[in-house]
């Protein structure tokens, strides 16, 4: 993906967004920090805990509270967001 200007969200990623309370500023961490796994983005627990004491303390509050979310999976395709969803299950290592 791109960058935040060009990224485009289906009806489905915002409603889930909405549903899921994450946010663009979300995303874009996701973008920029994440592993991508073929249509995925992935920023999970172990990489937002390396990140936690690198960033700026308005990042860190987004970080936190993608923390406490377990991270956060953006599925896209081309430059437009799918849909998103919190890595909160068990036994997934990322």
């Amino acid at each position: 993906m791109n960058t935040t200007q060009s990224m485009n969200f289906t009806h489905h990623a915002i409603e889930r967004m909405n549903q899921r309370g994450i946010t663009k500023a979300m995303i874009v961490l996701a973008m920029e920090y994440g592993n991508r796994s073929n249509d995925k983005l992935i920023l999970g627990m172990k990489k937002i805990k390396k990140l936690l004491n690198k960033v700026e303390k308005s990042t860190r509050k987004h970080l936190m509270k993608l923390l406490d979310k377990g991270g956060l999976t953006v599925v896209f395709c081309e430059d437009v967001v799918v849909t998103v969803y919190n890595c909160n299950k068990k036994g997934l290592i990322l």
